[in-house]
């Protein structure tokens, strides 16, 4: 159970949701395991909010991506649960 453990769990999230979610970074071999930048269509900040209500709080992108991204921390402190409870709260998020 680590980072790599983690970053397949969000990866299995982005291709539930392909309508939704996609990675920005689109070589995995490239993509960070550890702050994965998410793209999310029609726009971030409804997803960050609703996520910030349930007391999940994530990154947004930077400079014009800002209103587009997400980014997810995996470090070693957090845990495959955490991971797990925030990608359940993110599948809840995304239900219309």
């Amino acid at each position: 159970q680590g980072i790599d453990e983690r970053a397949e769990i969000l990866t299995t999230l982005v291709r539930n949701h392909p309508e939704r979610l996609s990675f920005f970074q689109k070589d995995p071999a490239l993509r960070s395991k550890t702050t994965p930048v998410i793209e999310v269509a029609g726009g971030s900040a409804p997803l960050l909010e609703k996520l910030r209500s349930r007391g999940f709080i994530l990154g947004a992108g930077y400079g014009e991506n800002k209103e587009k991204h997400i980014r997810i921390a995996n470090f070693p402190s957090h845990t495959t649960e955490e991971m797990s409870l925030l990608v359940q709260a993110l599948e809840e998020s995304l239900a219309p």
